[in-house]
C-alpha cells in the first residue's frame, strides 16, 4: 500500500474531511497523527487502532502543535506528510462582519495553517523529505456572497502554500493546496444555517455537474497530492468542487 511506513499528521482530524483522510491514509497502510480541539478525535483514533494516535489541542497554540509533532515522532519515528484541514466559517459581508469574527476566521483558517506548517517543517527539513497539503477552498479562488472573512482566509492559504513550495522545494519538500468545494459535511450545514437559503446560494448549490462531493472523494485527492504520482507538482492548487468553478 502506498502509505506503508509513512506517517501523516492531520489537523482538523475530527471533522468531515480530516476524519476521511485519517481513514483513507490508514487504509493505505500509513500511520496517522490526529490533531483537533474536539474530543471526537480520540474516537477516530480508537476506530483506526494502533496505527493512529490522537492529540487534543488548539491549532492556534504553538505549544500544542509542537507537542503533537513530538508525540508523533516518539510514536512513529517521523512525520512524512501534513494535511492541514482545520477550519471554521463565519458569515457576513465586510460591513456585517465584526472584527472579532474576522480575526477568528483568519486565525484558524490561515494562521492555523501557518503554525501547523511551522511546527512540522523543521522535522521535514531534517529528514530531507516532506509532503504538505494545505486545505483551502474553491472560495479561495472565486468569491462568494456573505463570506468575506472566509474567502480572504482561504485565498491566503493558497499564497502561503506557493511560498512554502518555493522556499523548501530544494530540500525534498513539496507543498500543494487542495481547494474543495462545498462537501457533504457539518460545515456545509453550518454555512447554510448562517447565510440562509438565499437565491444566490440556492443557485450555487444546484446543477453541479458531478454533484456535491463527499469528504471521502476529496480525501482521495489529498492522497494523490502526497503520492509519487505527483512528484513534479509543487505550489499547485487542485480544485475538487463538483464543477462549480468551471462555470
Amino acid at each position: 500500500m502506498q502509505q506503508a511506513g509513512k506517517t501523516t499528521l492531520i489537523t482538523g482530524a475530527a471533522g468531515g474531511l480530516g476524519a476521511a483522510c485519517a481513514r483513507l491514509f490508514a487504509a493505505q497502510g500509513g500511520n496517522v497523527v490526529l490533531f483537533d480541539r474536539s474530543l471526537d478525535v480520540r474516537q477516530v483514533a480508537e476506530e483506526l487502532g494502533d496505527c493512529a494516535v490522537a492529540f487534543v489541542g488548539d491549532v492556534m497554540k504553538v505549544e500544542d502543535l509542537e507537542s503533537c509533532v513530538q508525540a508523533g515522532i516518539e510514536r512513529f519515528g517521523r512525520i512524512d506528510n501534513l494535511i492541514a484541514c482545520s477550519g471554521i466559517v463565519r458569515s457576513g459581508t465586510v460591513t456585517e462582519t465584526a472584527l472579532e469574527d474576522w480575526q477568528h476566521v483568519i486565525d484558524v483558517n490561515l494562521t492555523g495553517v501557518f503554525l501547523s506548517c511551522q511546527a512540522v517543517l523543521p522535522v521535514m527539513v531534517e529528514q530531507k523529505y516532506g509532503r504538505i497539503v494545505t486545505v483551502s477552498s474553491h472560495f479561495g479562488l472565486v468569491g462568494a456572497t456573505k463570506l468575506a472573512a472566509y474567502c480572504a482566509a482561504k485565498g491566503g492559504v493558497i499564497q502561503l502554500t506557493k511560498s512554502i513550495a518555493l522556499d523548501y522545494g530544494r530540500v525534498g519538500i513539496r507543498a500543494n493546496c487542495l481547494a474543495p468545494g462545498m462537501m457533504q459535511t457539518n460545515m456545509l450545514n453550518e454555512i447554510m444555517s448562517q447565510v440562509g437559503m438565499s437565491t444566490d446560494w440556492v443557485a450555487m448549490m444546484r446543477g453541479l455537474p458531478t454533484g456535491i462531493p463527499k469528504p471521502e472523494q476529496v480525501a482521495q485527492s489529498a492522497l494523490y497530492l502526497v503520492s509519487d504520482a505527483t512528484e513534479s507538482m509543487t505550489g499547485s492548487v487542485l480544485t475538487v468542487d463538483g464543477g462549480y468553478t468551471a462555470r
